[in-house]
């Protein structure tokens, strides 16, 4: 399985293309929003995990659009990440889990435990579906922003994906490709 830790509005209407054991994988942007293709076949099964919230909806509406078949998986439709309920029927035939979920708190603690528990719960999931590519929203320079709680967070959600794929026995992935979202600050005129 591949890995791509990737973000939404890189820069407008760029694309990113990662190879994989299975073909290619595209990253384009349009108006600031991501799409991912995989140009080996027509229609994908994907699972987006928090595709309720407002990245997830439009990334649904995106590939639903492409032809693919979306689940979009959230709380709000019985699927908890974070405790592992509904997961595996969520993933159960995909071949892509876009992970967007937030959490709902911005506590450094709470957001740390959402992120940590969502993506161990995630991985192990994807491995018993034998999913086949594992993309996450991240933000550029979390690793250098770490007085930021919720930049914490994201980090070590980075750290156990690649913990993942480097252990390969664990979860059979050999590649993780990072692509990041750029937050942009306002600085006082």
């Amino acid at each position: 399985m591949d890995r791509v830790i990737a973000g939404a509005g890189i820069r407008p209407n760029s694309t990113t293309s990662v190879t994989t054991r299975r073909g290619v994988l595209s990253y384009s942007t349009t108006d600031g929003y991501a799409a991912w293709a995989e140009h080996e076949s027509n229609s994908m099964e994907i699972a987006v995990i928090g595709g309720t919230g407002l990245i997830g909806s439009r990334l649904v509406t995106m590939l639903t659009r492409d032809g693919h078949e979306v689940v979009a998986a959230s709380r709000r439709s019985g699927v908890d990440a974070v405790t592992g309920e509904g997961l595996a029927e969520a993933l159960r035939g995909a071949s892509v889990v876009v992970d967007v979920s937030n959490s709902p708190s911005f506590e450094d603690a709470a957001v740390m435990k959402f992120f940590k528990n969502s993506t161990h719960n995630l991985l192990a999931c994807e491995a018993a579906a034998g999913v086949g590519h594992h993309v996450v929203l991240s933000v550029v320079g979390t690793e250098r922003l770490l007085r930021s709680g919720h930049l914490r967070a994201k980090c070590a959600q980075e750290k156990l994906i690649t913990h993942c794929t480097a252990r390969n026995s664990t979860c059979g992935r050999e590649r993780c490709c990072v692509a990041r979202q750029r937050i942009r600050s306002r600085r006082p005129a």
